[in-house]
Order: C-alpha cells, then sequence, then structure tokens
C-alpha cells in the first residue's frame, strides 16, 4: 500500500497528464514498479505496460520485466525515448492528449439520454479498435457511467462513454455519430453533456486522440480543447 501512495503522490503532481496511470493503479490486478525517489512509476496489467518519468530511472524499470511481448503505453517523449533504449517498437500510433477548461460550456440543444448495456453490441461495430472482449468492455463502461447517446425513431444515432474516471479527470471516448445523421449537431451536444457531467463533479474534461485522426481532432479543438501533451501507444 505503500508504494501504491507514493506512486500516487508522485503522479499527482501532474494529474491530468497522469490521469491514465492513476486511474490504473485503483485497480488491485496490477503489478507496479516504482523507484526509491520515485523519479518513475511504470505498471505492468494483462500484457499492457504504461510508464511516466525520468528517462534513466524509466530505462532501469524496464529492465526488470519478463523477456515478451507487451503493448506499451509512454506518457511522455522522455518515457518514449526510454523504451526506445531497451526495446524493438513495433507499431507506434502517437496521441495528442486534450483537455477542455469548465469555462468553455454551451447548454446542449438536443435531447441527451443515457446509454443501456443492451447499446454495447451498437457501439462495437462503429468502434475502430475492436477486439474478443470489445462488447464487454464497452458495457463496462455504460454501466460504470456516465454515457450519453441520441436516439432517432428508437435508433441510436450518435454517442459517447468514457474510457476512465478519476477523482480529477472524465477522459471522454467512443465518439460516434452515424454518417446519415451527422451535421445535425449532435457531437456537440453529446459532448457538452458528457463535459456538464464533469463541470458537476469537479473533474476536467479529457480526451485522447490519434495524430491522424483530424476530423476529431478538428472537432475537439472547435469544442474548446487545448492540446496538453503526447502520448505513445506502441507494441515491443
Amino acid at each position: 500500500m505503500e508504494r501504491r501512495n507514493r506512486a500516487k503522490r508522485f503522479l499527482n503532481e501532474e494529474p491530468l497528464k497522469n490521469s491514465y496511470l492513476i486511474a490504473k493503479l485503483d485497480d488491485e490486478d496490477v503489478d507496479l514498479y516504482i523507484n526509491d525517489e520515485p523519479e518513475a512509476v511504470l505498471i505492468e496489467y494483462d500484457g499492457y505496460i504504461s510508464m511516466r518519468g525520468e528517462k534513466n530511472s524509466l530505462i532501469n524499470l524496464l529492465s526488470e520485466l519478463k523477456n515478451k511481448e507487451y503493448r506499451f503505453h509512454a506518457i511522455d517523449n522522455a518515457a518514449f525515448e526510454a523504451v526506445k533504449e531497451v526495446v524493438d517498437i513495433e507499431d507506434d500510433r502517437p496521441t495528442w492528449f486534450f483537455k477542455r477548461p469548465n469555462t468553455y460550456f454551451e447548454e446542449p440543444d438536443l435531447k441527451v439520454e443515457e446509454l443501456e448495456v443492451e447499446d454495447a453490441e451498437v457501439i462495437n461495430e462503429y468502434w475502430g479498435l475492436q477486439g474478443s472482449d470489445s462488447t464487454d468492455y464497452i458495457a463496462e463502461r455504460i454501466r460504470k457511467a456516465p454515457a450519453y447517446g441520441i436516439r432517432r425513431h428508437g435508433e441510436l444515432v450518435a454517442w459517447t462513454l468514457t474510457h476512465y474516471v478519476t477523482d480529477d479527470v472524465l477522459n471522454l471516448g467512443f465518439l460516434h455519430v452515424k454518417r446519415d445523421w451527422r451535421r445535425e449537431g449532435f457531437a456537440k451536444d453529446i459532448t457538452e453533456h458528457m463535459c456538464k457531467y464533469a463541470e458537476e463533479n469537479n473533474q476536467v474534461p479529457v480526451v485522447d486522440i490519434f495524430k491522424t485522426n483530424k476530423p476529431s481532432i478538428s472537432l475537439a479543438e472547435t469544442l474548446g480543447f487545448q492540446r496538453i501533451s503526447e502520448h505513445h501507444w506502441f507494441n515491443g
């Protein structure tokens, strides 16, 4: 417990940038690696590794891991450079990490409602990162809430959920509007609804967007989101 508390103190020096790691620390099924100082924190879980910290400290922590393939998450370029020293990197997919000030808020114009667990199958069809257990993951995120959508004639046509929530941060994800319903302001309204929830709970809305996803980056910036860091997601 003391090691987790030290890791949290280190990560809470920048609670927005480190929010993914902070969320993972609350999961009991993770292995935590931390320096004595600490100058770095590394978490291993389900074949994934997430990390943040000073380059040489991270290199030392990485040397303690099993010699097998992982999916990595490096929160900043220092962490990414550390991994490159000791890992053969494949399939790097960098993202921009955005936050939105709670002062930027517009009341939604359209009726937005809470999603139901049964909506997970539809959402999974349109998610670009499907896997064998992704429907279960989406259902879990709906149950944990918040998760919102817009329906027309009984059909779910737009939605957004979260990937994780901490005391300080609400991480938006899965935002999608079906093609025939675009340019109606649906993406704006469900995002505003989610941001309103964050504001009411004293949380900052954040989102990770792949650098190649220009339309989503443009939408995020139009809705008041600001880039604050760069993340890397890769195999190695």
